[in-house]
């Protein structure tokens, strides 16, 4: 990396007049700076180091993911929930004033289970595959990739049927650092209600699920994931598979937003590896009934087989103490 670029990325996380913006929480009264000043929850995200398995040039990322058959059976969960067709023969107009660089407009007309048309940002009535997932009874999140845009993106919208509120989170395929690396922001926003108006609430930033550790039920047979949300910019996993004789840990930078009291979203990219978007949506709504939750989740980018991910996904799990890993799971 040459001195430029890593003097341009060590300089987001400083002030003009040099002072780090290391963020410091306080759970009593939120989450301040080192001088004091209140900032935002996650504003900051630490270095990020990735170590993949092979570079890509942007020609090449583009010819992958041309290629790429996207269908109803292209995850690899075992798991997996099914899709919803709850939005079929809906239009949303969605308003995103909080995220992006500035306000960002755009319509999605639901025509079949797996078929929408989205207009906005120059476009107009573009189709695009989508899975859409049922995150508890009012919030659907909804995933689908722009393979003709430039750079290729990803978007996985949370849209809230009850309150109007939508949440997006927004990827793309490569940035100044590698061509196959995955970066993700956060756009807060609103869809039009029946009356013509906008919500005038957002949903933001949450600190909700940082200090816990859930256990997942991702694979048969063999539910040993474990989820560490360490802090408000960085978490860490632990999978391992007996029967399988393998395993794998890591620490990632993350986001964490609240869609509600009850419902969580967890977002890690995954650093020390190919630098794929992972995220999930965490309903917390039987958590009294010893520690159960399920989520909905998708995965977005180059996995450590160099193939492009874009798949949907959903299970069960549970709390389990911090830094358990090897905790009796399955009834």
């Amino acid at each position: 990396m040459s001195k430029e670029v890593e003097e341009a990325r060590l300089k987001k996380y400083f002030t003009e007049d040099g002072t780090p913006l290391e963020l410091v929480m306080s759970r009593g009264k939120g989450l301040y700076t080192d001088d004091g000043t209140p900032r935002e929850i996650a504003e900051v995200e630490p270095n990020r180091v990735r170590e993949v398995t092979k570079s890509y040039t942007k020609e090449e990322v583009s010819e992958i993911v041309s290629n790429v058959l996207v269908t109803e059976d292209g995850g690899l969960i075992s798991k997996r929930k099914p899709f919803t067709d709850r939005l079929v023969g809906k239009t949303f107009k969605f308003l995103f004033d909080k995220g992006p660089e500035k306000p960002v407009e755009l319509e999605y007309t639901f025509i079949e289970k797996h078929k929408l048309l989205w207009s906005g940002q120059g476009a107009e009535n573009r189709p695009a595959y989508y899975e859409a997932l049922d995150a508890d009874d009012t919030v659907v999140m909804v995933h689908h990739m722009r393979r003709d845009k430039d750079p290729i993106e990803c978007l996985t919208l949370f849209i809230d049927t009850e309150s109007y509120l939508v949440t997006c989170a927004y990827n793309v395929i490569g940035n100044e650092y590698e061509a196959r690396e995955v970066s993700r922001v956060f756009w807060f926003g609103a869809a039009q209600k029946p009356d013509g108006s906008y919500p005038s609430r957002r949903q933001g930033y949450s600190d909700y699920l940082v200090g816990k550790t859930i256990r997942w039920e991702y694979f048969r047979d063999e539910p040993n994931m474990n989820h560490v949300y360490l802090s408000n910019c960085m978490s860490a996993a632990c999978v391992l598979l007996p029967k399988a004789a393998r395993g794998m840990g890591g620490t990632f930078p993350s986001r964490y937003v609240g869609l509600k009291d009850t419902l969580q979203i967890y977002s890690w990219v995954e650093e020390r590896a190919a630098g794929i978007h992972g995220m999930i949506a965490v309903d917390l709504r039987e958590a009294d009934n010893g520690g159960r939750v399920t989520d909905v989740g998708c995965f977005f980018g180059f996995n450590v087989r160099d193939t492009l991910e874009y798949f949907t996904y959903g299970g069960p799990g549970k709390f389990a103490p911090m830094g358990v890993i090897n905790e009796k799971y399955s009834e």
